[in-house]
């Protein structure tokens, strides 16, 4: 093994990461080595998650350098960045707008060429956000764990798909194990706004349960009702994209990276794009599954289903 171990610099549900020195190369790196207890569905898909992400060149994403194993251990090596996770800098406040937005641009970016790839995140969260650069004077973001992450608080809600993610940040179709695609990266990145320009997350519930269940059915509150001099477009594009139905939000991450630039100033066209909301922005699951999970959640309100339609 040309790896030599300096030191422990993260745990998780899905391992632990070591800086490390590469001794062909001669460069430090960061080594995530899956835990051999986890389940083997969970694990094939981390790989395969990791080889596929290993193809991204973007200097908004960290780079994969390679997916290996030995005695039996699975482990991916990737590029060490310095710095902090935006978890760590959040405050009660939140954090100066004109630095997160240039900053949720470089992410929405990265996400887009992600999903040009083919690749959807599943976990955009702060903790997995990278602010570079001298603690408390950072000077841009990463993206990191394509499909590493099983999150905080991740669970099982159908016995036949893995739930991957966060729940704080998880969009309904996640939470219900329908299919994913780039437009849950939309609702992600849309929660982690809400969270970095308010200081608080959209929902602050007791329960994993009750989050859930808001999750899936309630509108997220207006970000203005937390801090009342957020700029208005900032706030209509964080709703947007935190739609409950998938075909409200952003139709693509790079719709969302057009809004952004257009507020920013990089864009002659100062107007947002405009919406084709369907009056009704209640979830609609796609399968059985799907559906039992969303009843269940439902009963969370007192409400029950018949039929697939509330009473």
């Amino acid at each position: 093994m040309h790896y030599t171990i300096e030191a422990v610099i993260g745990e998780g549900g899905m391992g632990t990461v070591y800086r490390a020195r590469d001794t062909h190369l001669n460069r430090t790196v960061a080594i995530k080595v899956l835990s051999s207890a986890d389940a083997t569905a969970a694990r094939g898909h981390v790989l395969r998650e990791a080889r596929a992400a290993s193809a991204l060149s973007h200097p908004h994403i960290v780079t994969i350098h390679a997916v290996e194993e030995q005695d039996g251990l699975d482990f991916i090596v990737m590029e060490l960045v310095p710095g902090q996770p935006l978890a760590s800098a959040v405050g009660p406040s939140g954090v100066p707008v004109d630095t997160f937005l240039d900053y949720a641009l470089q992410l929405s970016r990265a996400l887009a060429s992600a999903h040009d790839a083919g690749i959807v995140h599943r976990d955009v969260k702060p903790g997995n956000l990278f602010l570079l650069g001298p603690i408390g004077n950072p000077y841009g973001i990463k993206l990191i764990d394509f499909g590493l992450a099983k999150g905080e608080k991740s669970g099982r809600i159908s016995s036949h798909d893995v739930v991957l993610g966060t729940i704080e940040y998880m969009a309904p179709e996640q939470i219900v194990t329908d299919p994913s695609d780039a437009r849950t990266d939309v609702y992600g990145l849309g929660v982690v706004m809400f969270r970095v320009f308010t200081g608080h997350l959209p929902f602050d519930v007791e329960t994993d349960f009750e989050l859930l269940a808001h999750q899936m059915f309630s509108p997220a509150p207006p970000p203005s009702w937390l801090k009342e001099d957020i700029d208005r477009r900032i706030e209509q594009v964080i709703l947007r994209a935190m739609r409950k139905r998938p075909d409200n939000r952003y139709p693509s991450m790079q719709a969302l990276v057009d809004d952004l630039e257009r507020i920013l100033g990089f864009s002659a066209d100062s107007h947002l794009s405009p919406e084709s909301t369907h009056p009704d922005d209640t979830y609609q699951p796609l399968t059985p599954a799907g559906l039992h999970a969303a009843e269940v959640l439902l009963r969370q309100f007192g409400v029950v289903l018949e039929n697939g339609e509330g009473d």
